[in-house]
């Protein structure tokens, strides 16, 4: 009976480290497809200094309001160059490092700028994608963001942008976490 419980007892000990070694592969991989990937500071990263002080604490209010009320999250991401790699690649990359939105909802959403490019982007979680749609979220770009930040008007553009998504999803609650 001693010798069961002991092989027990081993089993139970070499399974738990090898989770235990799998759990930190995990972690070590998650790190190595996230390179060149600026941390994630708050809900405003703004690397390409395009914002006030507080300009980027009027944006994180709303967007920690949307949070609070409704439970999905928006941030915003400002880069000055995206290198040789396409916005669309860098976006869907950087919103997957940072795991945006809610695990289960799957309803988070980056909104990225590249200032030296001129290119932005509009990253939709699943779980958002049937109340913004692609061309909804290109709308957006051209509409309310474009002409602001052609007058250099940045803060102009990203609060006229994120006030749009802010007001669509509080308007399609129901619709959160739906695949499209």
């Amino acid at each position: 009976m001693n010798k069961i419980f002991n092989v027990l007892c081993l089993i139970i000990l070499l399974s738990t480290s090898i989770s235990s070694c799998q759990g930190k592969q995990s972690n070590e991989q998650n790190k190595l497809d996230c390179p060149n990937v600026p941390k994630l500071v708050g809900r405003i990263n703004d690397y390409a200094d395009l914002l006030l002080p507080e300009q980027e604490e009027e944006l994180t209010n709303k967007l920690e309001k949307l949070e609070t009320d409704i439970g999905s999250q928006v941030v915003v991401l400002t880069i000055n160059s995206l290198g040789e790699e396409s916005i669309e690649e860098y976006s869907l990359r950087v919103a997957n490092c940072w795991m945006i939105g809610r695990s289960g909802d799957n309803d988070g959403l980056l909104i990225a700028v590249a200032l030296q490019n001129r290119k932005m982007r509009i990253e939709v979680g699943y779980g958002l994608e049937k109340i913004i749609k692609d061309h909804t979220a290109k709308n957006i770009i051209v509409n309310d963001m474009t002409p602001k930040f052609r007058e250099q008007d940045y803060f102009g553009g990203l609060l006229s942008a994120t006030n749009k998504i802010d007001s669509l999803i509080r308007s399609n609650v129901d619709l959160i976490g739906e695949q499209p």
